[in-house]
């Protein structure tokens, strides 16, 4: 297996599980100013170049994107505070035109019956004039219910048509794409049915083998899972190197690159299932220094 591909496939799944988002900033293009002989140098034309600027404007409801995320001021759960975030932007009906597939969160009561739908489809039927976006979720069979957290773009079974994995609370899938705007819950029938409560993932051929690989960040591990070519997955975690050895049932001991221990060891919060309340581990041990 390429090493190589494998840690980019891994850094990209971990990033993708980041709480923190870049913003985007319109930066000056001039040098910066000089001083002395360099300064009185040059010619001013930098100082008369005209200085560009990039604006964005929220069109999402013009354009028929209305999915929000559910927020709300008295979180008692750390589940609450990680929520949806993810989003695809893909061809899912190769008509040329970029579709959206939002990934949706839920609440803590919603998903004690189940949950809302994971992701929500929106397929673009306007033009270069009037951008216009449809929902198309339940019409193209993503009703796979729960909380949703991230999505994964990729043609796993070289058909080409772009197929999903979108990972959650409680249970991942793996929808196939039909074609036509229509997607197939495969979960079980690639195997990937025993791997729950993916954080992020991200997909990519990490051993040039022509086939589109997985790799999903848990909670307590990251899993790599290579296409077999025949519609399943197996987990190579370990035979590629990537397990870090199995913690205990409720306890994860954090690592970061390149430093030997980051104590103290993190208690895993408790399901909403059991009714029991998030409450933030007390700190034991030593910290690391970052």
């Amino acid at each position: 297996m390429g090493r190589e591909h494998t840690v980019v496939l891994i850094v990209l799944a971990i990033l993708g599980s980041s709480p923190f988002i870049a913003g985007l900033t319109a930066q000056d293009s001039r040098p910066p100013a000089q001083s002395g002989d360099a300064a009185r140098g040059q010619t001013g034309k930098a100082d008369s170049a005209p200085i560009a600027h990039m604006f964005f404007r929220d069109i999402a409801s013009e354009v028929g994107v209305t999915t929000m995320p559910n927020s709300r001021t008295d979180r008692r759960y750390v589940l609450e505070t990680m929520g949806g975030g993810g989003i695809a932007l893909f061809d899912c009906d190769n008509d040329g035109k970029l579709d959206i597939a939002v990934v949706n969160d839920s609440t803590i009561e919603q998903y004690r019956k189940g949950g809302d739908l994971m992701i929500t489809l929106y397929h673009q039927d306007g033009n270069s004039s009037a951008i216009h976006f449809t929902d198309i979720t339940k019409a193209s069979g993503l009703t796979t219910r729960g909380w949703g957290m991230a999505i994964a773009v990729g043609d796993y079974d070289n058909d080409g048509l772009p197929d999903l994995y979108v990972t959650g609370y409680g249970h991942n899938v793996l929808y196939h794409n039909l074609g036509n705007g229509k997607f197939e819950n495969v979960t079980k029938k690639a195997g990937l049915e025993r791997f729950a409560e993916g954080l992020s993932c991200t997909a990519g051929d990490y051993d040039n083998d022509g086939f589109t690989d997985l790799a999903v960040v848990l909670r307590d591990r990251i899993l790599l899972l290579h296409n077999e070519k025949d519609g399943t997955f197996k987990d190579v975690t370990q035979q590629a190197g990537l397990a870090t050895g199995k913690p205990t049932s409720k306890q994860v001991v954090a690592k970061l690159p390149g430093a030997p221990l980051v104590g103290p060891r993190v208690r895993l919060p408790r399901s909403p299932r059991s009714g029991g309340a998030y409450r933030p581990p007390a700190r034991r041990g030593r910290r690391a220094r970052v």
